[in-house]
């Protein structure tokens, strides 16, 4: 579940749901659309979670790294066309 208040005023909520075949994490939904979605995932190590997930003409690359048992560091690059739009750095902490 998520209660990211972002720079604009929308605050996203809900919970997301995901499965797991092969390569290929699926959500019911991703960060820019409401709609399913695919990412290729590999773990570059037993902490370290690695995706790609491309729609709308965009490319996401995700870097989600375990910290303990309360946080995790997410790293995100957002590109269009081939050209970075975005990088993001963010750290997260477990809701109890």
């Amino acid at each position: 579940q998520s209660n990211y208040i972002g720079p604009s005023p929308k605050t996203l909520t809900g919970s997301t749901l995901f499965g797991v075949l092969g390569n290929l994490l699926y959500r019911d939904r991703g960060f820019s659309t409401g709609k399913p979605i695919t990412a290729q995932f590999y773990m570059r190590d037993p902490k370290t979670m690695c995706l790609k997930t491309e729609y709308s003409g965009n490319s996401f690359e995700e870097e989600v790294k375990l910290i303990g048992t309360q946080y995790r560091t997410r790293q995100t690059i957002i590109s269009r066309a081939g050209e970075e739009q975005m990088i993001g750095q963010y750290l997260e902490k477990r809701l109890k």
